[in-house]
């Protein structure tokens, strides 16, 4: 898969767990009982987006590295 492609995906990944974060800390839970389990959903996101963070990062850099390599030629 082109590198473009990968950091196209991974921050489409990135903003989906970023919106999932988003609704479960904008308080549209009511159940005190839920919010344990909604605290452990947002851990699992953030630690996701972290991935994806750095996944868009090397993908780009992968990517620029080919466009200097190319020009270089």
């Amino acid at each position: 898969m082109p590198a473009i492609k990968k950091a196209m995906h991974a921050h489409t990944d990135l903003t989906v767990f970023g919106a999932v974060i988003a609704i479960l800390e904008g308080g549209c839970l009511y159940e005190p009982l839920s919010n344990e389990a909604a605290q452990q959903i947002i851990k699992i996101c953030k630690r996701e987006q972290q991935r994806h963070i750095r996944a868009v990062d090397a993908a780009l850099t992968l990517q620029e590295t080919g466009k200097q390599q190319t020009h270089s030629a």
